[in-house]
């Protein structure tokens, strides 16, 4: 794929996904423009740094000189952009199109896929085969601490295309249908994304054809050994909970097929910083002084915010919770109601922020705010609706802070809750 003078535009360029395609392109020689909505997102960072222009939505953004323009699947043919392009005559592809393309010329190809995740999974696996000398192509879902980017540059052929590449497989609309993979890493499959998807057996058949596009081996998730765990436990792993233990060694086994040294294999899991949205603390336990800890962690599903209190529990057992939920999205809420009802109770109080709708789905008729507390309230009574305000809740820190000396305020959601978070560490 040479991509070097030519002229490509993204619309949605801002989206944690199409951003790294984006990247790969502006590394390899192409004139990068983009466009999005003028709100705030991690990917705006990392634009000003590279110097991609990114305007605001307009038609104006498309003219005939381009040779490419990609659009984000949040938007479809009603879009202006989109719309101008058709009628240019420009050729128009999506992103999971483009990703895949890029992909699928790699000449080694790794996926990394599964209900839950697969971005830190993904980018310990990109970590490591960097450590490792590979020179990897990485594409993820997030925000690599180490990079400070979704993206990794890797080494290319002389015709463009990744020695080694790796991607987190996106099973929203079957996106990852698109990859033809070499190595499959699946760390699990519990359902999801009930907009696009008509029930768990539709689901679950939309992995097992992405398993039967894999060409050499694939990795499943599951169990620990002891061996592993050991292996953790010498080199102080960041990564805290059972849920990201299983899935670093799903990176190790891959790691271990591959022959990479156990030297290397320590040096990268040892070195890995982890990703800002996934139990990301923004002020640390302290050994005296009563300020809460505060973190926020991307949890949107009943099983992740589940998985995300186990782990804070067991780290720090004499710790109270105040777990400040954002749902994402009108259709998860609805379709997963008792299991958000039950997800909550290792939180000592639960705090529920109005419903973050998504751009691809209209708002429900039913108040599905006051029918979500009343299903959580059934499992954990100390549980209330309030404001999207750092002051509300830095003042009900100070008042819990009375009886509770040691507290974690945790922020969880797929939207903007992160905020809050921000905010509280700078009050």
């Amino acid at each position: 794929m040479q991509l070097k003078n030519k002229k490509v535009h993204f619309i949605g360029i801002k989206g944690i996904g199409i951003s790294a395609v984006a990247q790969f392109f502006y590394f390899a020689g192409a004139k990068i423009t983009g466009s999005d909505s003028p709100a705030a997102f991690p990917a705006d960072e990392i634009f000003r740094r590279l110097k991609i222009p990114v305007f605001n939505f307009s038609d104006k953004n498309i003219s005939s000189g381009l040779d490419l323009v990609v659009y984000s699947s949040a938007y479809n043919q009603n879009h202006p952009e989109v719309k101008k392009t058709l009628e240019l005559g420009i050729p128009l592809k999506s992103y999971g199109e483009i990703l895949a393309e890029i992909f699928n010329q790699g000449e080694n190809k790794i996926v990394v896929t599964g209900s839950h995740g697969k971005t830190t999974t993904t980018t310990l696996l990109g970590h490591l085969l960097d450590v490792a000398g590979y020179k990897p192509t990485v594409f993820v879902g997030g925000i690599s601490n180490n990079w400070q980017s979704n993206f990794k540059k890797g080494q290319l052929t002389p015709d463009g295309q990744p020695k080694w590449v790796a991607t987190e497989g996106d099973e929203y609309q079957k996106k990852f249908l698109f990859l033809k993979p070499d190595y499959l890493l699946i760390t699990n499959i519990d359902f999801d994304h009930p907009d696009c998807f008509k029930n768990k057996k539709d689901y679950r058949q939309a992995f097992e054809k992405l398993k039967k596009q894999t060409t050499k081996k694939i990795f499943n998730g599951g169990k620990i050994t002891s061996k592993f765990r050991k292996f953790l436990n010498r080199i102080d792993f960041v990564l805290l909970g059972e849920k990201n233990k299983e899935n670093a060694f799903l990176v190790y086994k891959l790691a271990k097929e591959l022959k990479i040294s156990d030297e290397k294999i320590k040096k990268a899991f040892k070195t890995f910083k982890g990703v800002k949205r996934r139990m990301e603390f923004y002020s640390k336990p302290k050994t005296s002084g009563r300020k809460p800890v505060i973190i926020d962690d991307y949890a949107h599903h009943p099983e992740e915010i589940k998985a995300t209190l186990a782990a804070l529990k067991e780290k720090y057992s004499d710790y109270k919770i105040m777990a400040i939920f954002q749902p994402h999205t009108f259709s998860r809420t609805k379709f997963l109601l008792k299991e958000f009802g039950r997800c909550f109770q290792k939180a000592d109080r639960v705090y529920l922020l109005p419903i973050y709708a998504s751009a691809r789905e209209q708002k429900l008729e039913e108040n599905l705010n006051e029918i979500l507390l009343k299903e959580v309230k059934k499992h954990n009574p100390q549980t209330q609706v309030a404001p999207f305000a750092a002051k509300f809740f830095a003042e009900e820190a100070k008042n819990l802070g009375k009886k509770w000396p040691k507290l974690i305020i945790l922020t969880l959601g797929a939207g903007d809750v992160y905020k809050i978070a921000e905010e509280l560490s700078n009050i």
